[in-house]
Protein backbone atom coordinates (compact mmCIF):
# COMPACT_ATOMS: atom_id res chain seq x y z
CA UNK A 1 0.00 0.00 0.00
CA UNK A 2 2.78 2.27 0.56
CA UNK A 3 3.83 1.63 -2.98
CA UNK A 4 0.34 2.79 -4.09
CA UNK A 5 1.21 6.34 -1.82
CA UNK A 6 3.70 6.91 -3.59
CA UNK A 7 3.00 6.51 -7.44
CA UNK A 8 -0.19 8.26 -6.75
CA UNK A 9 1.55 11.29 -5.81
CA UNK A 10 4.00 11.17 -8.75
CA UNK A 11 1.02 10.72 -11.00
CA UNK A 12 -0.59 14.39 -9.17
CA UNK A 13 2.24 15.93 -10.57
CA UNK A 14 1.15 15.58 -14.71
CA UNK A 15 -2.41 15.33 -13.37
CA UNK A 16 -1.65 18.76 -12.23
CA UNK A 17 0.27 19.59 -15.53
CA UNK A 18 -3.16 18.78 -17.30
CA UNK A 19 -5.72 20.36 -15.35
CA UNK A 20 -4.39 23.63 -14.92
CA UNK A 21 -4.82 25.18 -18.62
CA UNK A 22 -8.62 23.63 -18.04
CA UNK A 23 -8.71 25.50 -14.64
CA UNK A 24 -7.38 28.54 -16.10
CA UNK A 25 -9.53 28.13 -18.75
CA UNK A 26 -12.74 28.00 -16.63
CA UNK A 27 -11.44 30.52 -15.11
CA UNK A 28 -11.26 32.77 -17.68
CA UNK A 29 -14.75 31.98 -18.79
CA UNK A 30 -16.26 32.61 -15.37
CA UNK A 31 -14.40 36.57 -15.52
CA UNK A 32 -15.78 37.26 -18.85
CA UNK A 33 -19.34 36.35 -17.67
CA UNK A 34 -19.38 37.86 -14.62
CA UNK A 35 -17.45 41.10 -15.56
CA UNK A 36 -19.55 41.89 -18.26
CA UNK A 37 -23.48 40.39 -16.81
CA UNK A 38 -25.01 42.72 -14.57
CA UNK A 39 -28.16 41.22 -14.11
CA UNK A 40 -27.99 40.01 -10.49
CA UNK A 41 -30.92 37.26 -11.31
CA UNK A 42 -29.24 35.77 -14.50
CA UNK A 43 -25.55 36.25 -12.28
CA UNK A 44 -27.50 34.05 -9.34
CA UNK A 45 -28.93 32.01 -11.87
CA UNK A 46 -25.79 30.93 -13.64
CA UNK A 47 -23.29 30.58 -10.48
CA UNK A 48 -26.08 28.11 -8.65
CA UNK A 49 -27.17 26.41 -11.89
CA UNK A 50 -23.30 26.12 -13.12
CA UNK A 51 -21.29 25.55 -10.10
CA UNK A 52 -21.95 21.63 -9.85
CA UNK A 53 -21.37 20.87 -13.25
CA UNK A 54 -18.40 22.80 -13.41
CA UNK A 55 -16.75 21.26 -10.43
CA UNK A 56 -18.00 17.33 -12.01
CA UNK A 57 -16.09 18.46 -15.08
CA UNK A 58 -13.56 19.33 -13.35
CA UNK A 59 -13.47 16.42 -11.26
CA UNK A 60 -14.03 14.50 -14.48
CA UNK A 61 -11.13 15.82 -16.26
CA UNK A 62 -8.25 15.55 -13.40
CA UNK A 63 -9.47 11.81 -12.72
CA UNK A 64 -9.08 11.40 -16.49
CA UNK A 65 -5.44 12.71 -17.09
CA UNK A 66 -4.47 10.47 -14.52
CA UNK A 67 -6.39 7.52 -16.74
CA UNK A 68 -4.87 9.08 -19.89
CA UNK A 69 -1.23 8.81 -18.48
CA UNK A 70 -1.67 5.40 -17.31
CA UNK A 71 -2.86 4.53 -20.48
CA UNK A 72 -6.24 3.00 -19.35
CA UNK A 73 -8.47 5.08 -21.33
CA UNK A 74 -8.68 6.65 -24.67
CA UNK A 75 -9.28 10.48 -25.73
CA UNK A 76 -13.34 11.66 -25.56
CA UNK A 77 -15.71 12.07 -27.05
CA UNK A 78 -18.68 14.94 -26.40
CA UNK A 79 -21.31 12.84 -26.44
CA UNK A 80 -19.08 10.18 -23.90
CA UNK A 81 -17.84 13.46 -21.54
CA UNK A 82 -21.73 14.92 -21.44
CA UNK A 83 -23.17 11.60 -20.16
CA UNK A 84 -20.40 11.01 -17.87
CA UNK A 85 -20.62 14.81 -16.29
CA UNK A 86 -24.09 14.05 -16.15
CA UNK A 87 -24.17 10.25 -14.49
CA UNK A 88 -21.24 11.82 -12.44
CA UNK A 89 -24.13 14.45 -10.85
CA UNK A 90 -26.95 12.26 -10.87
CA UNK A 91 -25.30 9.00 -9.64
CA UNK A 92 -21.39 8.81 -8.36
CA UNK A 93 -22.06 12.35 -6.24
CA UNK A 94 -25.56 11.21 -4.84
CA UNK A 95 -24.24 7.61 -4.04
CA UNK A 96 -21.28 9.52 -2.59
CA UNK A 97 -23.25 12.14 -0.22
CA UNK A 98 -25.90 8.96 1.33
CA UNK A 99 -22.84 6.98 2.11
CA UNK A 100 -21.05 9.84 3.79
CA UNK A 101 -24.43 10.81 5.70
CA UNK A 102 -24.86 7.44 7.05
CA UNK A 103 -21.56 7.15 8.32
CA UNK A 104 -21.51 10.37 10.10
CA UNK A 105 -25.08 10.18 11.61
CA UNK A 106 -24.15 7.26 14.26
CA UNK A 107 -21.10 9.37 15.22
CA UNK A 108 -22.70 12.57 15.54
CA UNK A 109 -25.67 10.41 17.25
CA UNK A 110 -23.19 9.13 19.81
CA UNK A 111 -21.41 12.29 20.80
CA UNK A 112 -24.68 13.67 21.70
CA UNK A 113 -25.94 11.06 24.04
CA UNK A 114 -22.96 11.22 25.69
CA UNK A 115 -23.15 14.99 26.12
CA UNK A 116 -26.59 15.73 27.42
CA UNK A 117 -26.01 19.40 27.36
CA UNK A 118 -25.48 19.58 23.71
CA UNK A 119 -28.46 16.83 23.30
CA UNK A 120 -30.32 19.96 24.89
CA UNK A 121 -29.20 22.46 22.78
CA UNK A 122 -29.59 20.91 18.95
CA UNK A 123 -33.37 20.08 20.47
CA UNK A 124 -33.98 23.90 21.36
CA UNK A 125 -32.39 24.97 18.10
CA UNK A 126 -34.66 22.83 16.14
CA UNK A 127 -37.52 24.86 18.13
CA UNK A 128 -36.19 27.55 16.05
CA UNK A 129 -34.49 28.97 19.70
CA UNK A 130 -31.82 31.40 18.74
CA UNK A 131 -29.53 31.35 21.64
CA UNK A 132 -29.50 27.67 21.74
CA UNK A 133 -28.22 27.65 18.44
CA UNK A 134 -26.05 30.22 18.98
CA UNK A 135 -24.71 28.26 21.94
CA UNK A 136 -24.73 25.04 20.32
CA UNK A 137 -22.38 26.99 17.49
CA UNK A 138 -20.14 27.90 20.02
CA UNK A 139 -20.06 24.96 21.47
CA UNK A 140 -19.34 23.29 17.67
CA UNK A 141 -16.74 25.95 17.82
CA UNK A 142 -14.71 24.55 20.73
CA UNK A 143 -15.16 20.63 19.80
CA UNK A 144 -14.14 21.48 16.09
CA UNK A 145 -11.14 19.10 16.71
CA UNK A 146 -13.90 16.15 17.36
CA UNK A 147 -16.32 17.59 14.86
CA UNK A 148 -13.38 17.53 11.91
CA UNK A 149 -12.31 14.36 12.63
CA UNK A 150 -15.85 12.84 12.40
CA UNK A 151 -16.57 14.85 9.05
CA UNK A 152 -12.93 13.72 7.36
CA UNK A 153 -13.82 9.65 8.94
CA UNK A 154 -17.18 9.67 7.18
CA UNK A 155 -15.63 11.32 4.07
CA UNK A 156 -12.94 8.95 3.58
CA UNK A 157 -15.56 5.88 4.28
CA UNK A 158 -17.67 7.16 1.13
CA UNK A 159 -14.16 8.00 -0.79
CA UNK A 160 -12.76 4.72 -0.24
CA UNK A 161 -16.01 2.81 -1.21
CA UNK A 162 -17.31 4.78 -4.17
CA UNK A 163 -13.61 6.56 -5.28
CA UNK A 164 -13.18 3.58 -7.95
CA UNK A 165 -16.97 3.73 -9.55
CA UNK A 166 -16.32 7.66 -9.84
CA UNK A 167 -13.18 6.57 -11.59
CA UNK A 168 -15.15 4.08 -14.09
CA UNK A 169 -17.63 6.95 -14.81
CA UNK A 170 -14.89 8.91 -16.17
CA UNK A 171 -13.10 6.13 -17.89
CA UNK A 172 -16.75 5.87 -19.80
CA UNK A 173 -16.29 9.12 -21.55
CA UNK A 174 -13.56 8.08 -23.50
CA UNK A 175 -14.01 7.44 -27.28
CA UNK A 176 -14.32 3.64 -26.50
CA UNK A 177 -15.82 3.45 -23.46
CA UNK A 178 -15.95 0.27 -21.40
CA UNK A 179 -19.53 1.03 -20.63
CA UNK A 180 -18.75 0.25 -16.60
CA UNK A 181 -22.00 0.44 -14.54
CA UNK A 182 -22.45 3.09 -12.47
CA UNK A 183 -21.46 0.42 -8.93
CA UNK A 184 -19.10 -1.07 -10.98
CA UNK A 185 -15.70 -2.04 -8.79
CA UNK A 186 -17.59 -0.64 -5.45
CA UNK A 187 -15.58 -0.79 -2.59
CA UNK A 188 -12.32 -2.43 -5.22
CA UNK A 189 -9.33 -0.91 -3.82
CA UNK A 190 -10.94 0.41 -0.16
CA UNK A 191 -7.85 0.57 2.08
CA UNK A 192 -5.73 1.97 -0.35
CA UNK A 193 -7.95 4.64 -0.77
CA UNK A 194 -8.83 5.08 3.18
CA UNK A 195 -5.07 5.03 3.74
CA UNK A 196 -4.24 7.62 1.21
CA UNK A 197 -7.13 9.57 2.42
CA UNK A 198 -5.55 8.92 5.96
CA UNK A 199 -2.05 10.23 5.04
CA UNK A 200 -2.71 13.32 3.16
CA UNK A 201 -6.09 14.32 4.97
CA UNK A 202 -5.68 12.94 8.22
CA UNK A 203 -2.73 13.95 9.55
CA UNK A 204 -2.68 17.31 7.38
CA UNK A 205 -5.81 18.49 9.74
CA UNK A 206 -3.82 16.80 13.07
CA UNK A 207 -0.75 18.54 12.32
CA UNK A 208 -2.53 21.40 11.31
CA UNK A 209 -4.32 21.66 14.38
CA UNK A 210 -1.82 20.80 16.67
CA UNK A 211 0.76 24.00 14.70
CA UNK A 212 -2.69 26.06 14.95
CA UNK A 213 -2.22 25.87 18.85
CA UNK A 214 1.36 27.48 19.38
CA UNK A 215 0.98 30.26 16.24
CA UNK A 216 -2.50 31.42 17.28
CA UNK A 217 -2.64 32.39 20.45
CA UNK A 218 -6.01 33.04 22.04
CA UNK A 219 -4.73 34.87 24.78
CA UNK A 220 -2.94 37.59 23.40
CA UNK A 221 -2.06 40.73 26.76
CA UNK A 222 -2.95 43.72 25.27
CA UNK A 223 -2.22 45.31 28.54
CA UNK A 224 1.32 46.77 27.60
CA UNK A 225 -0.89 48.55 24.59
CA UNK A 226 -3.09 50.31 26.46
CA UNK A 227 -0.76 51.59 29.31
CA UNK A 228 1.72 52.95 26.84
CA UNK A 229 1.56 56.90 26.66
CA UNK A 230 -0.03 59.16 24.68
CA UNK A 231 3.08 60.28 22.61
CA UNK A 232 5.19 57.40 22.70
CA UNK A 233 4.66 55.58 19.20
CA UNK A 234 8.02 53.56 19.68
CA UNK A 235 6.82 51.76 23.20
CA UNK A 236 3.11 51.25 21.18
CA UNK A 237 5.08 49.54 18.14
CA UNK A 238 6.98 47.84 21.03
CA UNK A 239 3.75 46.41 22.61
CA UNK A 240 2.32 45.42 19.03
CA UNK A 241 5.52 43.46 18.35
CA UNK A 242 4.01 40.31 20.18
CA UNK A 243 1.07 40.59 18.19
CA UNK A 244 2.55 41.23 14.97
CA UNK A 245 4.75 38.40 15.11
CA UNK A 246 2.17 35.86 16.06
CA UNK A 247 0.20 37.22 13.51
CA UNK A 248 2.73 36.33 10.60
CA UNK A 249 3.07 33.63 11.99
CA UNK A 250 -0.80 32.22 11.40
CA UNK A 251 -0.89 33.77 8.15
CA UNK A 252 2.52 32.23 6.94
CA UNK A 253 0.44 28.66 8.41
CA UNK A 254 -2.42 29.84 6.60
CA UNK A 255 -0.67 30.42 2.89
CA UNK A 256 0.71 27.22 3.70
CA UNK A 257 -1.93 24.87 4.17
CA UNK A 258 -4.06 26.88 1.38
CA UNK A 259 -1.66 25.86 -1.22
CA UNK A 260 -1.38 22.50 0.08
CA UNK A 261 -5.15 22.39 0.13
CA UNK A 262 -5.21 23.64 -3.87
CA UNK A 263 -2.85 20.97 -4.59
CA UNK A 264 -4.60 18.08 -2.70
CA UNK A 265 -7.22 17.29 -5.40
CA UNK A 266 -4.61 16.47 -7.65
CA UNK A 267 -3.38 13.42 -5.23
CA UNK A 268 -6.87 12.12 -4.59
CA UNK A 269 -7.84 12.23 -8.27
CA UNK A 270 -4.35 10.72 -9.05
CA UNK A 271 -5.02 8.09 -6.31
CA UNK A 272 -8.61 7.51 -7.74
CA UNK A 273 -7.09 6.82 -11.44
CA UNK A 274 -4.42 4.70 -10.03
CA UNK A 275 -6.79 2.54 -8.28
CA UNK A 276 -8.61 2.18 -11.42
CA UNK A 277 -6.06 1.03 -13.16
CA UNK A 278 -4.92 -1.53 -10.22
CA UNK A 279 -9.00 -2.59 -10.25
CA UNK A 280 -8.11 -3.40 -14.16
CA UNK A 281 -5.66 -5.03 -13.89
CA UNK A 282 -6.72 -7.37 -11.18
CA UNK A 283 -9.83 -8.25 -13.68
CA UNK A 284 -7.51 -9.08 -16.11
CA UNK A 285 -5.35 -11.25 -14.30
CA UNK A 286 -8.23 -13.05 -12.75
CA UNK A 287 -9.80 -13.53 -16.14
CA UNK A 288 -6.30 -14.66 -17.29
CA UNK A 289 -6.28 -17.24 -14.28
CA UNK A 290 -10.26 -18.08 -15.41
CA UNK A 291 -9.54 -19.00 -18.51
CA UNK A 292 -5.98 -21.33 -17.56
CA UNK A 293 -8.54 -23.15 -15.38
CA UNK A 294 -10.75 -23.77 -18.24
CA UNK A 295 -8.03 -24.83 -20.89
CA UNK A 296 -6.14 -27.08 -18.39
CA UNK A 297 -6.47 -30.48 -19.64
CA UNK A 298 -7.24 -29.64 -22.73
CA UNK A 299 -4.91 -30.11 -25.57
CA UNK A 300 -2.83 -26.94 -26.70
CA UNK A 301 -2.29 -26.02 -30.65
CA UNK A 302 1.71 -27.32 -29.77
CA UNK A 303 0.20 -30.30 -28.63
CA UNK A 304 -2.17 -30.65 -31.95
CA UNK A 305 0.94 -29.77 -33.73
CA UNK A 306 2.80 -32.51 -32.23
CA UNK A 307 0.21 -34.90 -33.07
CA UNK A 308 -0.28 -34.39 -36.39
CA UNK A 309 3.29 -34.65 -37.01
CA UNK A 310 3.04 -38.20 -35.44
CA UNK A 311 0.60 -39.18 -37.25
CA UNK A 312 2.40 -38.04 -40.85
CA UNK A 313 4.69 -40.42 -39.50
CA UNK A 314 7.62 -38.43 -39.74
CA UNK A 315 10.27 -37.34 -37.32
CA UNK A 316 9.51 -33.37 -37.25
CA UNK A 317 7.72 -30.34 -38.70
CA UNK A 318 11.01 -29.64 -40.06
CA UNK A 319 11.29 -32.50 -42.59
CA UNK A 320 7.27 -31.69 -43.63
CA UNK A 321 8.33 -28.42 -45.02
CA UNK A 322 12.01 -29.17 -46.34
CA UNK A 323 11.26 -31.18 -49.29
CA UNK A 324 14.80 -31.35 -50.78
CA UNK A 325 16.22 -33.42 -47.88
CA UNK A 326 16.72 -36.77 -48.38
CA UNK A 327 14.27 -39.08 -46.24
CA UNK A 328 16.27 -40.15 -43.35
CA UNK A 329 18.46 -37.15 -43.23
CA UNK A 330 17.42 -35.72 -39.89
CA UNK A 331 17.39 -39.45 -38.19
Amino acid sequence: MVGFLGRSLLLSVPVALRLLPIILLVAAFAWLFFSNVENPILLLAVLFGGLYPTMAFLVLSGIRAGQMQLRVTTAPSANGLLRAIFRLISANFGLALNVFTIALTPAVAVWLLLDAEALALVRAAIGLDSIALSTLLERAAANSVLLTALVWAAGTVAFALLGVPMAATAANAGSNRPNHEVIWGIGRQAGKLALLSAVFIGLPLMLFHSVRIFVMPTDLDLTPLLLAPEGDPEQALAALDPLVESAADALLLLAAFALYLLYLPCILMAGLARAYHDTVAENEAERAARWDEILEGHPTIDDLHELRVRRQGVASAVEVYVPERPQGAGS
